[in-house]
C-alpha cells in the first residue's frame, strides 16, 4: 500500500459534487443558470457534509419553499444582507493586507508581486475597492492609490490608479488631467462629461471645489476660452443638469418637431450664419432616449444621418460632443476604445482613462456593445494591442464587468423594508444577494490562489503561508480554490502539493484539500489497494461506522464512478464473516440519523436492549440500523437492566474488527475518532496514517468536535499530543487544523458602536425590591442587542442573566436545579429540567422569596446558554455557590509554557458581572504577596553579597543567564523550589484556557482550572531560583 503520492489522484474539478463552477455569465439567462448552479452546489455540499446545514443552503431552501411569503422573504434578505456585509468587510481587509504584502513582500521589502496586486485590485468592483481603500488607510495610515502608483509605472500604473479611485475621485482626476500644463485636452473633458451620470458630475464638482477652493465652472470656462464657447456652453448644460431625466421615455411627436428645426440648420449654405445654440439647446437638453429617437426620425425622414448633417455646420469638437450625445454611453465608450487601438500606434492613455474609470454598475453593457459593433470580444482586441501587466490588469477589470453579480449593488444595498409586503420583489432581491455572495466568495478564493502560488514560488516553500491558507478555509472553499488554481495555473492542488511537500506532510495536505467524498474515495483507494490489512480494516470501520449515511452514499457513488466497478462487489470479495455483513449493511446508507432534535425512543431502546441480551447475534442488525443517539439509549437501558455495559457484553461475544465496528456504533463519531487518535499515539511510534486520514478527511468544525471529545475523554488536549508525537511541517499542519478557527478580521462599520460598549450594571441581591426590575431590564437589553446584531452586548447580558439567579447563593433549590441540568445536558436525559420544574410546588419558590413563574422565565436564558454551549454546568455551579464533590481528572504534565495550578481550599466568592474588556483587570491583594516580596528582598541582598566576589563582566553575564534560564523553566530549579501566587480570571477566559500572569520574576503562562470563570480566583505554583545558582554554576564549570 503506497503513500498518497503514489495513489490515484482525486482532485476537485468543475464536475465534482461538492463544488461546481461556471464561467461568468453575460446575460440574464446565464445569470439564472449560475443561480441554479449555486443552489445545486450548496445542496451537494450539504449532502457531503450533512452534519450541519450551511447558511446559504438554508437561504436557498427558504427561497424555494417560501418565495410567496413576504415576511419570510424579507427576513431572509435582511439576514443575507448582514452575512454579505460581513463578507465584504472581510474581503476588504484581506485585500488591503494582500495589496500591502504584494508591494512589500520581496527581498528586504523590495519589489512587487504584480500578480497578487492585480488579483486584489482588478477583480473587484468600484464599491468593493472603496471599502478596501478605507481599510488600508485604517490599517497602515497610507493612501492606497499613492502607494500603488509608487510601486507600478507606465500605463499599467495609471490604470491601477484610476481603478482604485472612487467616482468622485475619477471626476477630479480627469479635470486636473485635462487642464494641467499648457493648453486644455478637450477630448478628456468630453469623455468625462459624456460618460458620467448627472449625480457623478455634481458630486465631483463639489469635491473638486472643496479641494481647490475655486469654482469649477469658472475654471473650465477660463481653460476652454472664447474659441470653444459653444463647447463650453454644452458642457455647462451637462454639468448643471439643465436637461431631461437620464432615461425618460422618448416623445416621438417632439422628435419630429425637433427634426424639422434641425433640418433647417442642415440645409443652410456655406455663407449662412450658423445657429449653434439651437443644436446645443435641443441635443444638450434631451434625454438619451429622446436623442436616439431624434437621430432615428431624422435618418428615416431625410435618408441622412444627423451626425453627418451637423459635421460641417459647427466646430469639430462641439460637433463631436453633440454626436456622442446621440448614442448610448456604452456605444460611445466602445467607439473611443476602438479608435484608440486603430492605426500604427495604440493610444494607451485613452485606454487607461476609459478602462480605469469604468463603473461596474453602469458600464456592464460595454462588452456587449463592443462585440456587437466590431464583431470581436473586447478582451481579445486588447490582447492583440497591449501586453504585460497592463493587459493582465485590463482583462481582469473586464471580467468584473462580465460578472452578473458585479453590478447588483444598487439592489443588494437597498433596505429590504423598502419592499416590505412585496414578495416577488423580495424574491428578486434574494436572488441578487445570492449572486453577490457567490461573487464575494470568488474574490476571496482568487486571493488564496495567489497566496498559494506565491508561497510555492522559488527554491523553497513558504510553509507558514501555505499551512495558514489551507487550514483556515473550509473544504467547500478549498474546492473553489482548487478549481480556480487549476484555471489560473493549469495544475491541480494535489500536483502543487506533490511538487512542494513530502512524506506525511504531503500525505495530510492532499487529504485536506479534497472534498469530503473525494477524500473518502481516496481512503478507499488506499485501503483496497492489494489485500486488505489490519490497518486498512480500521480505516474501513472509521468510514462505514462513523460517517453520516448520506456521506457514505455520496462516497460510494464517487468511488464507483471513478473506478467503473461496484463497491459492494469489491468489499464482498475482500471481506468475510460478520465484518462483511456489517460493511455491506452500512454501505447501503440507510441507517437512522440524528438530524432532528427528537429524543431517543426510550421504550424502543429498552426492548432492543432485551432483544440483544437474549440473542447477541441480533446486535449487528439492531446497531447497524439505529442512529448514534438511539444506540446510546440502548447502552444506557442495557446498563440499567443488566448491570453491565453493552460494550462489555459485545466484547464477550465478538473480538477483533467486529468488536471494534460494533463499539464504534455505540459512540458518537467525535468520541470514536478521539479514541482512534488516542490509540494511534500508544506504543512505540505513532500511526501517522491514522492521524492523517482522520484529520485530513474532516472539516475544521468537525475536528473541533473531535478535539473537544478527546479533551473530555482523556483530560489532554489533542493538539498537545500531536505536538508531542509528530514532527516537522507535518506536525505544524496537523496542529493548525486542531486549533480553533481564527476569527475573521471583520472590521466594524462606523455606525456600529458595539466596540465602544463599556456599560456595567450593578447587581442587587435577590431580596432587593429592584432585582425583578433589573432582570426585566436585562432581558429587554438582551433582546435589543440580539436584534441589532451586537455580539458583545448580547454576550454580556446573556451571561449577566445566567450568572445571577433569583435565589441566594448555595440555596437548595439551586442545588436541585443543578442536578437537573447535569442530568439533561451531561447525561443526555432530555426534558429533565422541565420535569423537575413541574414537580416543584409554587410554595417552595415563594418561601425562597421568588415565584415559580419568575424562576421559569429566568431558567430559559440558562438553558439557552447551555444548549448553545456558551457556558458549562461547572461554571454555573461555581457562580451559584454550589459546592460538591467533583470528578478529579488526571492533571497533564506541564509543558514549556505551563505551570501546575492549585484550587483554593474554600469556594471562591461569586464573580462580579463581566468587566469592561478594555479595562485592565488587577488581581486582588493577597497576604502571601507580601511574604513573597520580603523573601525576594532577602534573596536579592544575599545575591548581591555573593556576586561582589566576582568580576563585573562575569556578574553581567550570569545575570543575563539567570533571566534567560528562569523564564524557560516550568518549575523550581537549583534548589529554589516553588511559591504560591493568586490570580484572578479576566473577562473572556474560562476553565481549561490559558492566560498570562505577571509575577515578580516576569510574565508566566498558566492554565485556568476547569469550572472557573471570569472573576474567579485560584492559586498556582511559581518556580523560584536558588540564590546560590548564579555563582556556583561557574565554579562547577572550572
Amino acid at each position: 500500500m503506497g503513500g498518497c503520492a503514489s495513489s490515484p489522484e482525486v482532485e476537485a474539478t468543475e464536475q465534482d459534487p461538492e463544488y461546481t463552477e461556471k464561467h461568468p455569465a453575460t446575460n440574464m439567462d446565464d445569470m439564472q443558470d449560475l443561480k441554479f448552479d449555486i443552489g445545486l452546489a450548496e445542496d451537494q455540499a450539504v449532502e457531503a457534509g450533512p452534519e450541519r446545514l450551511t447558511f446559504i443552503a438554508s437561504v436557498l431552501r427558504a427561497r424555494q419553499n417560501h418565495h410567496e411569503d413576504a415576511n419570510i422573504m424579507e427576513e431572509v434578505c435582511v439576514k443575507l444582507q448582514g452575512h454579505n456585509k460581513k463578507l465584504k468587510s472581510f474581503v476588504a481587509t484581506a485585500d488591503a493586507e494582500a495589496i500591502y504584502e504584494a508591494m512589500n513582500g520581496g527581498f528586504l521589502g523590495l519589489g512587487c508581486n504584480h500578480n497578487k496586486l492585480i488579483a486584489a485590485v482588478c477583480t473587484r468592483t468600484k464599491s468593493q475597492l472603496s471599502t478596501t481603500a478605507k481599510r488600508y488607510r485604517a490599517k497602515y495610515d497610507k493612501d492606497i492609490r499613492e502607494e500603488v502608483k509608487g510601486e507600478t509605472g507606465g500605463n499599467y500604473g495609471r490604470m491601477m490608479y484610476y481603478a482604485l479611485g472612487s467616482r468622485t475621485e475619477y471626476v477630479i482626476d480627469m479635470i486636473d488631467k485635462a487642464c494641467e500644463g499648457w493648453g486644455t485636452a478637450e477630448m478628456i473633458l468630453i469623455e468625462l462629461f459624456i460618460t458620467c451620470e448627472q449625480q457623478w458630475l455634481q458630486a465631483g464638482k463639489q469635491a473638486w471645489e472643496g479641494r481647490h477652493d475655486k469654482s469649477l465652472i469658472d475654471y473650465v470656462t477660463a481653460e476652454l476660452g472664447s474659441s470653444y464657447s459653444g463647447l463650453c456652453r454644452l458642457l455647462m448644460l451637462l454639468l448643471k443638469g439643465d436637461r431631461a431625466p437620464e432615461f425618460e421615455p422618448a416623445n416621438e411627436a417632439l422628435a419630429h418637431e425637433q427634426c424639422e428645426q434641425l433640418r433647417g440648420e442642415v440645409d443652410k449654405g456655406m455663407f449662412s450664419s450658423r445657429n449653434e445654440d439651437l443644436w446645443i439647446d435641443i441635443i444638450g437638453t434631451n434625454s438619451i432616449m429622446q436623442n436616439m429617437k431624434l437621430a432615428e426620425v431624422f435618418e428615416n425622414k431625410y435618408s441622412q444621418s444627423l451626425r453627418k448633417g451637423m459635421a460641417d455646420k459647427m466646430p469639430k469638437k462641439l460637433g463631436w460632443c453633440l454626436s456622442a450625445l446621440l448614442m448610448p454611453r456604452q456605444d460611445f465608450i466602445a467607439m473611443r476604445i476602438e479608435s484608440a487601438m486603430k492605426g500604427w500606434f495604440t493610444d494607451a492613455g485613452t485606454l487607461c482613462r476609459l478602462l480605469g474609470g469604468l463603473d461596474d454598475r453602469l458600464m456592464a453593457g460595454l462588452l456587449d456593445a463592443y462585440e456587437r459593433k466590431y464583431g470581436l470580444p473586447l478582451a481579445s482586441a486588447l490582447n492583440n494591442e497591449i501586453g504585460g501587466n497592463f493587459a493582465k490588469a485590463a482583462i481582469g477589470w473586464l471580467r468584473v464587468l462580465q460578472d452578473p453579480a458585479g453590478g447588483v449593488e444598487a439592489v443588494t444595498e437597498a433596505a429590504a423594508s423598502d419592499f416590505s409586503g412585496d414578495a416577488p420583489k423580495l424574491a428578486v432581491m434574494c436572488d441578487f444577494l445570492l449572486l453577490e455572495h457567490e461573487s464575494l466568495m470568488r474574490c476571496a478564493a482568487a486571493l488564496d490562489v495567489e497566496t498559494l502560488a506565491e508561497a510555492t514560488k522559488g527554491i523553497t516553500t513558504d510553509d507558514s503561508a501555505f499551512i495558514k491558507t489551507i487550514t483556515c478555509r473550509s473544504k467547500r472553499h478549498l474546492g473553489r480554490i482548487s478549481y480556480m488554481y487549476r484555471e489560473a495555473n493549469d495544475k491541480s492542488l494535489s500536483e502543487l502539493i506533490s511538487a512542494n511537500c513530502s512524506d506525511w506532510y504531503a500525505y495530510l495536505a492532499k487529504f485536506l484539500v479534497l472534498q469530503p467524498s473525494q477524500s473518502d474515495a481516496l481512503l478507499l483507494d488506499i485501503a483496497l489497494e492489494g489485500n486488505i490489512g489490519e490497518n486498512d480494516k480500521c480505516a474501513l470501520i472509521e468510514f462505514l461506522c462513523a460517517r453520516h449515511p448520506r456521506r457514505v452514499r455520496a462516497t460510494k457513488k464517487a468511488w464507483e464512478k471513478k473506478n467503473d466497478q461496484s463497491l459492494v462487489d469489491r468489499l464482498s470479495d475482500e471481506l468475510n464473516g460478520d465484518l462483511k455483513t456489517i460493511a455491506l449493511t452500512m454501505l447501503k446508507g440507510k441507517r437512522m440519523t440524528d438530524d432532528d432534535d427528537a429524543p431517543a425512543d426510550a421504550e424502543l431502546a429498552k426492548a432492543q436492549a432485551a432483544e440483544i441480551h437474549d440473542d447477541m447475534g441480533k446486535a449487528i442488525e439492531i446497531l447497524c440500523s439505529n442512529s448514534n443517539k438511539q444506540n446510546a439509549a440502548i447502552n444506557h437501558a442495557y446498563e440499567m437492566e443488566y448491570d453491565m455495559s453493552l460494550g462489555r457484553a459485545i466484547g464477550e461475544e465478538y473480538n477483533g474488527d467486529v468488536k471494534a465496528a460494533l463499539t464504534a456504533m455505540l459512540l458518537s463519531p467525535a468520541e470514536w475518532y478521539a479514541s482512534r487518535l488516542k490509540a494511534s499515539f500508544k506504543g512505540f511510534g505513532t500511526s501517522d496514517r491514522t492521524v492523517c486520514r482522520i484529520i485530513g478527511a474532516h472539516d475544521k468544525d468537525e475536528i473541533k468536535e473531535i478535539a473537544k471529545a478527546y479533551d473530555e475523554k482523556y483530560g489532554r488536549r489533542l493538539k498537545n499530543d500531536i505536538q508531542q508525537e509528530c514532527s516537522g511541517d507535518y506536525r505544524r499542519l496537523a496542529v493548525a487544523m486542531c486549533r480553533r478557527r481564527p476569527r475573521c478580521p471583520f472590521a466594524q462599520d462606523e455606525e456600529d458602536d458595539d466596540d465602544g460598549f463599556e456599560e456595567r450594571d450593578e447587581v442587587p441581591p435577590p431580596s432587593s425590591p429592584i432585582y425583578g426590575a433589573k432582570i426585566v431590564l436585562w432581558k429587554q437589553k438582551l433582546e435589543a442587542a440580539e436584534a441589532a446584531g451586537k455580539q458583545r452586548r448580547t454576550a454580556y447580558y446573556r451571561r449577566l442573566l445566567t450568572m445571577y439567579p433569583p435565589l441566594p447563593q448555595g440555596h437548595k433549590i439551586l442545588e436541585a436545579y443543578c442536578e437537573a441540568l447535569v442530568a439533561e445536558f451531561q447525561k443526555g436525559e432530555e426534558g429533565m429540567v422541565a420535569a423537575w420544574l413541574s414537580s416543584q410546588a409554587d410554595e417552595v419558590f415563594e418561601e425562597a422569596g421568588t415565584t415559580k413563574e419568575f424562576f421559569d422565565d429566568w431558567n430559559n436564558t440558562s438553558e439557552d446558554c447551555l444548549r448553545k454551549k456558551l457556558i458549562t454546568v461547572g461554571e454555573l455551579k461555581h457562580s451559584w455557590g454550589i459546592t460538591g464533590r467533583k470528578k478529579v481528572l488526571p492533571t497533564p504534565e506541564p509543558e514549556e509554557y505551563e505551570t501546575p495550578y492549585e484550587k483554593p481550599s474554600e469556594a471562591a466568592p461569586p464573580p462580579p458581572p463581566p468587566p469592561n474588556p478594555y479595562q485592565v483587570y488587577q488581581p486582588p491583594v493577597n497576604p502571601m504577596m507580601e511574604m513573597m516580596q520580603a523573601q525576594a528582598q532577602m534573596t536579592a541582598g544575599l545575591m548581591q553579597v555573593q556576586t561582589n566576589m566576582m568580576s563585573t563582566v562575569m556578574t553581567q553575564q550570569q545575570t543575563i543567564m539567570q533571566q534567560t534560564t528562569f523564564m524557560r523553566q516550568p518549575a523550581g530549579f537549583g534548589g529554589g523550589g516553588v511559591q504560591k501566587m493568586a490570580a484572578t480570571v479576566p473577562f473572556g477566559v474560562y476553565g481549561g484556557q490559558e492566560m498570562n500572569v505577571q509575577t515578580q520574576y516576569g510574565m508566566m503562562r498558566v492554565t485556568v482550572p476547569p469550572g472557573y470563570g471570569p472573576g474567579s480566583t485560584f492559586y498556582f505554583n511559581v518556580p523560584v531560583p536558588s540564590p546560590f545558582t548564579n555563582f556556583l554554576s561557574p565554579l562547577s564549570m572550572r
